[in-house]
């Protein structure tokens, strides 16, 4: 428990394997998509509107295409699906995430409406 607030906050440390630190707060937060564990990232995947997928990712469950944007599996799918980026693992233009004609992926659980 953290000693801080009124009431005190149960406090979780998080390691990856980029950085540690402590997650505190009121309620426990919400896990990855996958497996459940502490989420870290959120999907960049655009889906119109202005907005992003937003689907909780852990480390082990993200995929980065370029630094400091993440998808979820099923996008990871649908970027790997789309013509530009075929046969490649990271991204080699400055659109990587505009939304690719290709079929949306079905809904996952905890996906963002």
């Amino acid at each position: 428990m953290c000693s801080l607030g009124d009431p005190p906050m149960k406090c979780t440390h998080v390691v990856t394997d980029q950085f540690s630190g402590f997650v505190c707060g009121s309620r426990r937060p919400d896990g990855c998509i996958v497996c459940g564990s502490p989420a870290l990232y959120l999907c960049d995947w655009k889906v119109g509107r202005g907005k992003t997928c937003d689907r909780r990712l852990c480390d082990q469950h993200r995929f980065q295409p370029s630094p400091s944007k993440d998808l979820c599996p099923a996008h990871q799918d649908a970027w790997k699906a789309h013509p530009a980026n075929k046969g490649n693992d990271v991204g080699i233009n400055g659109d990587l995430f505009v939304r690719p004609s290709v079929a949306e992926p079905e809904a996952l659980p905890g996906a963002a409406p």
